[in-house]
């Protein structure tokens, strides 16, 4: 039998062997333990053998047919345990199905070293062979061929060399390998091979010698190309990743029966090669590609794009073409796991995607009960409140929320704007159909609440939202607040002020002449707190007093200072003119002066340092932003601001700045 071996395009890693042909194609290929013969991508031969093959070892064929020598693995698998047997087998092919017709050449002896070279006894003979063994001419594009035929319908393909045969003399006489080896460039019509990039020898350079040059040179001219086929990822849009039940093993999953399937990055070549998209191993499509455009759907096969990689860049056109190409079930997948794999012919197949089609259901929540703490211990303006480490206990069961596959996120989330969001998951993985009960899951409050309301809501492997639980924990939380105030004392101008602040004592009883701090903003007296659980708090709602309350801060320490601002931080409510209505604004600097007006303007003489002293200076001020000046007087000392406000305003800040 006459082979060359260029007739073979060879990839053993991945188990294919690809004849390009004048007029057909021919590609035998192991796919799952299967041996697939396709001619024009037609199968003609469809072999299961009783063991899967994972690789092949070698090929041969003969006029007995193909003699297959693989690597095969035979398994006994149990629902999560699988032992793998790797043993060598040959195998010959059923010469009554396939036959191969072996021509030789009455010039030609095979070679005993290389079962793909056949030699011929001097360069006589080589010259002489004119034609192949058919008779018809041998050309330059021409090689010795066999011919490959079914017997049962007697279809005959021709396979011919797209590169020149090799013959070698039996003697050993040339160089090499090749006839390229051993043939000198020979003088160019200029006479000249030494006024370019190299300097060649017309008589001694060979011509390998000459395009390997070209070649290398070739390569650092040329953009960078796009990457093969080989071992390319796939996604699948709309995709997520599960657990599959009872395991902790991730499996990707998609609800859609008829899914796209994309190579994730464009891929060589455009321009040549069969391209075949495999579903379950089955092709489902494919086409030869082609110099033209070849964007269109080929049943399942889709490509997307098919063009120039460096379209536009000035020097980099025309050297690499590649492709985008999807595969698009043309009919329904059924439910259950389904291998997707782009090959080609020229660059390799894509790495194998497996995806789970799947239709869960959502989920809900039965059994909701929760446990807060026994006693309030945080307080602010004597209203109790929870803290940030009070454990807020949450139990609660998940129906319907694991199929074949659960949720790689999470089963369910505790979930509320005064809650840290806590994620429920299973600490062992759950089996098909089962419930996942949460007992004491431990959530912790933020933020302002009167109630602290809270959902449960359950997902399925999709990450889909089922129907949730939604409760109220009957209790408030406030730590946006933090009483940084001293005792205002009691009156307009207090001479005995500025001891600690108790936030637990209750501004109806004893603090009665103080605002309460809420929300992070001092505000007038207000809200009932008496249902609030687990502690009872005070009813501010009625009978405050019908005087100002008031808020005094150790705002800062003077030094020579001879004026300064004070700024109200995040107001709320009416603030209107530039000496505000409805509200006092009163300092005093340590023992140097009494409690003086920032809120009327200055006369424009003398110090201001007695109580009531008028001490804004008008033009820089704002009904948020008083300019205080102390007259002439340079002082130093702790400077304490006192503001009050009256029965029904509708006045909040959060604090002042002084600058």
């Amino acid at each position: 039998m006459v082979i060359a071996k260029q007739n073979w395009e060879k990839h053993l890693e991945l188990n294919e062997y690809f004849f390009d042909l004048q007029d057909e194609q021919v590609t035998i290929q192991f796919v799952g333990g299967k041996l697939i013969i396709k001619v024009n991508n037609i199968i003609v031969y469809n072999n299961i053998p009783y063991s899967d093959v994972v690789g092949f070892k070698d090929v041969d064929i003969n006029e007995n047919g193909i003699i297959l020598t693989c690597s095969v693995e035979k398994r006994n698998t149990t629902k999560h345990t699988e032992k793998r047997f790797i043993e060598t087998e040959v195998r010959t092919l059923d010469s009554s199905k396939l036959n191969i017709v072996a021509l030789t050449h009455p010039l030609l002896i095979k070679s005993a070293e290389d079962p793909y070279r056949w030699i011929v006894s001097d360069d006589a003979e080589r010259l002489a062979i004119l034609t192949n063994p058919d008779g018809s001419p041998l050309t330059d594009q021409d090689g010795l061929y066999c011919r490959l035929f079914q017997t049962n319908n007697n279809t005959e393909w021709i396979l011919v060399n797209t590169l020149p045969i090799t013959f070698v003399p039996v003697n050993g006489s040339g160089s090499g390998t090749g006839i390229g080896n051993s043939i000198p460039l020979g003088l160019p019509p200029d006479t000249s091979l030494s006024d370019g990039m190299f300097t060649w020898d017309p008589a001694t350079t060979m011509v390998t010698t000459a395009l390997d040059d070209l070649n290398e040179v070739l390569k650092l001219l040329a953009p960078s190309p796009p990457p093969g086929l080989s071992n390319l990822d796939l996604v699948c849009i709309g995709s997520y990743q599960a657990y599959i039940e009872s395991t902790s093993t991730l499996e990707w999953c998609v609800q859609s029966t008829i899914p796209s399937v994309r190579v994730f990055e464009p891929f060589y070549n455009g321009k040549s090669g069969l391209l075949t998209g495999l579903i379950d191993l089955f092709d489902v499509g494919n086409i030869i590609l082609t110099d033209a455009d070849d964007t269109g759907v080929y049943s399942s096969l889709q490509i997307t794009s098919d063009e120039d990689r460096y379209l536009g860049v000035s020097g980099s056109e025309g050297f690499w073409f590649e492709l985008n190409a999807r595969i698009v079930p043309s009919s329904a997948l059924t439910l259950g796991p389904h291998d997707f794999q782009i090959t080609h012919s020229d660059t390799g197949d894509s790495k194998i995607l497996t995806v789970y089609i799947e239709t869960p259901s959502l989920p809900s929540v039965i059994g909701y009960s929760d446990t807060l703490p026994a006693s309030n211990t945080r307080f602010i303006s004597g209203v109790p409140s929870l803290t940030a480490t009070d454990n807020i206990d949450i139990s609660a069961t998940i129906v319907n929320a694991v199929e074949l596959h659960y949720s790689s996120i999470r089963v369910g989330v505790i979930q509320s704007a005064n809650l840290v969001d806590v994620d429920l998951n299973p600490t062992v993985p759950p089996a098909n159909g089962s419930n996942m009960t949460f007992t004491n899951i431990t959530a912790h409050g933020i933020g302002y609440s009167e109630n602290i309301a809270l959902t449960v809501i359950p997902y399925n492997s999709a990450n889909q939202a089922g129907t949730p639980v939604n409760a109220n924990l009957g209790t408030r939380i406030d730590l946006v607040s933090n009483e940084i105030r001293v005792v205002s004392g009691t009156g307009i101008y207090p001479p005995v002020f500025g001891g600690v602040y108790d936030s637990t004592t209750s501004l109806q009883s004893t603090y009665i002449t103080e605002l309460q701090l809420l929300n992070g903003r001092y505000q007038f007296p207000n809200g009932n707190y008496t249902s609030n659980v687990p502690t009872v708090g005070p009813d501010y709602s009625a009978a405050m007093g019908i005087d100002d309350r008031y808020v005094t801060f150790n705002a800062a320490t003077l030094s020579n200072a001879s004026n300064f601002t004070i700024t109200f931080n995040n107001t709320n409510g009416t603030w209107s003119g530039v000496q505000t209505t409805g509200i006092t604004i009163h300092a005093r600097i340590g023992g140097s002066t009494g409690w003086i007006n920032c809120n009327s303007p200055y006369p424009g003489f003398g110090n201001p340092n007695i109580d009531g002293a008028n001490a804004m200076v008008f033009a820089e001020s704002t009904s948020t932003s008083k300019r205080v000046t102390l007259g002439s007087a340079v002082l130093s000392g702790t400077l304490y601001v006192r503001i009050g406000l009256p029965p029904g305003t509708d006045k909040e800040f959060e604090s002042v700045t002084i600058s």
